[in-house]
């Protein structure tokens, strides 16, 4: 590992001779003044995505080479439907939010975020992730992945030049305005750096970008900027340096598959000392706090001492509750406990999961937008969420879970309408789990 304040700027780790050059919004695939770019379905073809010279992934999308841990289930039904699902739900979230524009072959997700907002680091780090998985599937995969590298060049961070600007305009540039500051988002970084270390396992660093050297700059850059100064806990970002924002964490940002990926090639980083400090912060605060239920509240306080949901203070009235950030901890946690077998994430999620089996009577429509960490849904919320359903899926796949409930989520999440990026995404991201074909990184591919 190079010392911290020793980071490479994602352009400098484009070769010279690839193709796409600066940011320009007027170039070839731009969006224009708005940013709104055309879709990318439909526009494949070395010209349009500037693909790297043909190397089959390593693990194609439904070729299931990693096997899951073993005593963690599939739905119930053929193989090579469950793929088809997947497949197709992906299918429709690239015709809806991935987009080229803001310069010559650039490639972002589009979210729905608010007025005047083009894309954010988390969807980014999003749609990173699932164009490496379905890489075999979708040909057009590498190119567009190449695209979103190129973007993310672009979109640099104040804080550091190896991570990305948290919220992009939609005139193709990042915020730096105040509030809209070009700080960093800890979700969107995590992802941006397993997806590239997935980049460099599914074709290697054989064209014009070196995905491994791109994505290991990125650890030292998250452990300096996104990790609080003891390494004991992710920052909501690099913004939260200040009052009661320094002793808090998204429950959400506790990745520990992303962690074991990182340890496994950085060994004397933070990572695996980080994993088990949460493991056991967290297993705290669901015996202190949800007994009854074990949720998760959006924002954890004092994660490294004595974890509680962030109640009082700069924090809003559902940021100690399980809402909109925390309902993504079954997909976090349980992702890893799927490939790993890690008891520990069983222990954390399997609550989760007993829990909104119990309340729904396996019914996964009843599962609202919110709830109180007793159980209660919060004012306001609504049935069904799909949001809050889809991660769900993926911690219905440990062992302990029962195969009704997991085969009735499954067959909702696959009939499901679209609700809006954020849902949508996650839809699909937990479609691919269910399927079978989560990966995780092995270290680069020989090029030809």
């Amino acid at each position: 590992m190079s010392a911290r304040n020793s980071v490479v700027p994602f352009v400098l780790l484009l070769a010279a001779g690839c193709r796409g050059g600066s940011h320009n919004p007027s170039a070839e695939g731009a969006a224009g003044a708005t940013g709104a770019g055309e879709l990318v379905a439909g526009a494949a073809g070395e010209d349009d995505t500037g693909s790297a010279p043909t190397v089959a992934p390593r693990f194609p999308f439904g070729a299931h080479v990693q096997r899951y841990a073993e005593g963690m289930e599939l739905p119930a039904g053929d193989p090579a439907n469950l793929d088809a699902a997947a497949a197709a739900a992906y299918e429709a979230w690239k015709e809806a939010y991935l987009r080229a524009g803001c310069g010559s072959q650039r490639f972002y997700v589009t979210t729905d975020f608010e007025p005047g907002n083009l894309t954010l680091s988390e969807a980014h780090g999003y749609g990173m992730l699932l164009v490496a998985l379905m890489a075999g599937h979708d040909p057009e995969a590498r190119g567009i992945f190449d695209g979103m590298v190129r973007f993310l060049s672009d979109q640099r961070s104040d804080v550091s030049p190896s991570l990305m600007g948290w919220y992009v305009n939609e005139d193709c540039d990042t915020a730096r305005d105040g509030e809209r500051d070009a700080v960093t988002a800890t979700d969107g970084d995590l992802d941006i750096a397993y997806a590239l270390l997935l980049a460099e396992t599914q074709w290697g660093n054989c064209g014009g970008i070196r995905y491994g050297s791109s994505g290991r700059e990125m650890f030292d850059a998250i452990a300096a900027y996104d990790l609080d100064p003891t390494l004991a806990f992710p920052r909501p970002g690099s913004w939260a340096t200040e009052g009661a924002w320094t002793d808090v964490m998204r429950a959400s940002d506790f990745m520990p598959g992303h962690f074991a990926a990182f340890a496994a090639d950085d060994p004397d980083g933070p990572w695996a000392a980080l994993t088990d400090g949460l493991f056991t912060s967290l297993a705290a605060l669901q015996a202190g706090h949800a007994p009854a239920t074990g949720l998760v509240p959006d924002y954890v306080v004092d994660p490294s001492g004595n974890p509680a949901p962030a109640t009082s203070g700069p924090f809003t009235a559902t940021d100690g509750s399980y809402s909109w950030n925390s309902c993504r901890v079954p997909f976090r946690v349980g992702v890893h406990g799927v490939v790993s077998g890690d008891p520990r994430a069983l222990a954390l999620i399997g609550p989760i999961d007993a829990w909104f089996a119990e309340m729904t009577d396996g019914d996964p429509a009843l599962i609202a937008s919110g709830y109180a960490l007793d159980g209660t849904p919060l004012d306001g919320a609504q049935a069904p969420s799909l949001a809050f359903m889809a991660p769900l899926g993926v911690s219905a796949l440990l062992s302990d879970s029962d195969p009704a409930w997991r085969d009735a989520l499954f067959a909702t999440l696959v009939d499901a309408p679209p609700d809006g990026y954020f849902a949508d995404t996650l839809r699909v991201l937990a479609l691919v789990v269910m399927s079978g074909n989560w990966i995780v990184p092995t270290g680069a591919v020989p090029c030809p």
